[in-house]
Parts: structure tokens; C-alpha cells; sequence
């Protein structure tokens, strides 16, 4: 038996790790694979809806402007009557759940945390980041994993080194629960 509750559930794969291991790529993936089933899902990789720079400096790269236009654009999907979403983003602290969640009402959250080894995640940004931000990310990227290890937030664990991106996306379908191939 379905109540209200039950049809305005979202569910919420959010994708997280440090820079390198391979968030957005695992999303568009996912993406890709529930497209071929016809599973109605958004995509958001919250970088995006706020990358720039404000007049007011921002020490948490534009996270309040992130939720603001996350709860826009969600509300559009859901409008639509989208209840899946994969989110992609570094989460830096226990607050970065609460807010980004807070933006999506009815939302059951799954966390994931893409791992890929250190040498990897070098040799991926290195690829990746043609311009000034490549230095930045390598510099950062290890600090970031090791503050996200000691936050010690409950979710799955996925590796993400040396496997088929399809196998790794599947994986993480599995594990969250969700419809996969």
C-alpha cells in the first residue's frame, strides 16, 4: 500500500570523494545507465551551479549559492515528476548534508564515496586540468581525502581505479538500492 509520503519520496545518490576520484564521471555513467532502462533521474553535479567568483568572497566555494540554485533547479525536476537524483560534490563537513538535502524536500540520501589510489588521482587531474587548476587540485586533493576520512559519515564505499567506468556505476546502483541493467 502507497500513501502521499511514498509517491513524493526523492531519492538521492550523492556522490562524493576527493578531487581525481572520479565523481562526475561515475554520475554521467549512472546517468547513462538508467537512461538505457527509461528510469526517470536528474543529474546535477553542484560544482556546476555555482562555479564563478562573487563579489563577496566565499571560503566554501559558493556552497550557500550551490543550495539556493540546487532547491531552484530540483524543484523543476521534480515539477516534472523526476524522484531520483544523483548529486556530485566534495562534502567537507556533516553540514554540507544537512544543507544540500534541506534543498530537496522528502529526500532519502545515499551517500557514496568514490576511492581511487593516490597515484591515480594524480595521474587524473594531471590529465584532466590542462589550465592553472591542475597545481591546485594536486596540492589539495590529499587533504581533502584525508578530511573526509576523518568525518566518518556513514554511506558506501566504492573503488574507482582500475575497473570499467559501466562496472563502477553499476556497482553503485547495486549497492544504493537503485534500478540498474
Amino acid at each position: 500500500m502507497s500513501d502521499e509520503s511514498d509517491d513524493s519520496r526523492v531519492e538521492v545518490l550523492f556522490l562524493t570523494g576527493q578531487p581525481g576520484a572520479g565523481k562526475t564521471a561515475v554520475a554521467k555513467e549512472i546517468g547513462e545507465l538508467l537512461w538505457k532502462i527509461r528510469e526517470p533521474h536528474a543529474l546535477i553535479d553542484i560544482d556546476e551551479l555555482c562555479r564563478g567568483v562573487l563579489p563577496t568572497k566565499s571560503p566554501d566555494f559558493n556552497r550557500s549559492l550551490a543550495v539556493a540554485n540546487l532547491k531552484a533547479v530540483w524543484a523543476n525536476f521534480y515539477a516534472a515528476g523526476v524522484r531520483r537524483l544523483i548529486l556530485a560534490r566534495i562534502v567537507e563537513s556533516p553540514d554540507d548534508l544537512d544543507l544540500f538535502g534541506g534543498a530537496i524536500p522528502n529526500a532519502r540520501i545515499t551517500v557514496c564515496f568514490i576511492h581511487a589510489p593516490a597515484e591515480t588521482i594524480q595521474q587524473r587531474i594531471t590529465e584532466r586540468e590542462a589550465g592553472s587548476a591542475r597545481h591546485f587540485l594536486l596540492s589539495v586533493s590529499p587533504r581533502i581525502a584525508e578530511r573526509m576520512a576523518a568525518l566518518n559519515l556513514p554511506g558506501i564505499h566504492v573503488d574507482n581505479d582500475q575497473r570499467p567506468l559501466n562496472e563502477v556505476a553499476q556497482e553503485v546502483l547495486e549497492r544504493a538500492g537503485w534500478p540498474g541493467l
